[in-house]
């Protein structure tokens, strides 16, 4: 534990050791052997004492979170705010291209436009996600960053699958949801509702969802019911598609690797728990390891320059909105100014991450809160 934790937890220490104290004159004012019903007792005194306590050091623990959040911010916007300002100004680029499409994309009934709807809701989604990416980097959160836009390479393949497929595989993954849904009911909700204290689904509505799922079923075959079914016409996977199969029909597979990495910041393995990026190898193991608990002002050039890079192929699905021969040249000029945006941010991104890479290495102590 650093330095600088141990002072953290000061007030911390201080609560429990006067708890400690009031639970010992507890115990050392019975005579003989503690029955259970005493011992319950002595713990509820306990819990007492200590929601007091940390009551009294509620606004100084605070106000020292408050502080350490704002240093850390403060840091941030010294060494990155060019970079993560790049990324924002590509983010809301792409927003404004998604508008113009939906202008001249000729689609007037959008609902009953399936491959628009589908897209046009994806592109919105992947908009918000690259958005949460950009707050988590602001804050610090490279980890949580990288998690986010382990989304968003989903995002980019379901779109591209879509764009490439047409109405139908619009209107099947929309559809989906329906079989979904029922899914979840019979094999998470009904499982742990009681548990939970919630309602039972009224088996009315059950009976509905059941029902529109053999509908679909019944049009776009036995397989729409499993894992990814929506996808089972275009993407080979017996018994169900996996999220692997979807993105390499979507032809995105050379970024399998950082979606793995990405998996280890979601998932409670030893590698994301003994690996964090928003750390220098450096401060990993050995007698001076770091603990990141919090926030770091390192790590942000990979979940910043992938979540361009699939927010630009999110926007290029798009494109299959519109197919007049007018456009294409805008389109083809568009896309081309895009990727040389993508690795400019790639460029701002990596020379402040080398700088910042290279005092650690240097042995200049982290800043982490």
């Amino acid at each position: 534990m650093s330095e600088k934790e141990t002072e953290i937890d000061d007030w911390y220490i201080t609560a429990t050791k006067g708890v400690m104290e009031r639970v010992v004159k507890e115990v050392e004012s019975y005579d003989g052997e503690i029955d259970d019903e005493a011992e319950e007792e002595i713990l509820d005194i306990g819990v007492d004492v200590l929601l007091d306590e940390l009551a009294r050091k509620y606004d100084k623990a605070i106000k020292e979170e408050k502080s350490n959040r704002d240093q850390m911010e403060e840091s941030i916007r010294g060494t990155w705010e060019h970079a993560l300002d790049f990324l924002d100004f590509f983010i809301l680029v792409n927003q404004k291209s998604r508008r113009l499409i939906e202008q001249v994309s000729g689609v007037d009934e959008k609902d009953e436009d399936y491959q628009f709807d589908a897209l046009m809701r994806l592109h919105v989604r992947a908009l918000r996600v690259s958005r949460e990416v950009a707050a988590l980097l602001r804050a610090g959160f490279a980890d949580g960053a990288m998690a986010r836009w382990r989304t968003l390479h989903e995002i980019a393949a379901v779109a591209t699958i879509i764009a490439e497929e047409g109405e139908v595989a619009g209107e099947r993954y929309l559809k989906f949801k329906t079989a979904k849904d029922l899914f979840r009911v019979k094999n998470n909700y009904d499982d742990y509702f009681e548990k939970l204290g919630f309602d039972e689904i009224p088996e009315e509505d059950v009976e509905e969802l059941e029902a529109q799922t053999e509908e679909l079923i019944d049009k776009f075959g036995e397989d729409f019911d499993n894992f990814n079914g929506w996808a089972t016409a275009f993407v080979e996977g017996g018994g169900g598609v996996t999220i692997t199969d979807l993105i390499e029909e979507a032809e995105l597979e050379e970024y399998l690797p950082f979606y793995a990495l990405a998996c280890d910041s979601i998932h409670a393995g030893s590698k994301g728990t003994l690996f964090q990026m928003g750390l220098h190898e450096a401060e990993m193991g050995g007698e001076e390891e770091v603990l990141l608990a919090g926030r770091s002002d390192i790590g942000f050039t990979d979940p910043a320059q992938l979540t361009a890079i699939m927010l630009r192929e999110t926007t290029e699905a798009l494109r299959a909105l519109v197919p007049d021969e007018n456009w294409q040249a805008h389109w083809e000029m568009y896309f081309r100014a895009m990727d040389v945006l993508v690795d400019e941010i790639a460029d701002a991104f990596w020379h402040v991450d080398q700088l910042l890479s290279g005092m650690r290495g240097a042995g200049v102590r982290p800043d982490v809160a």
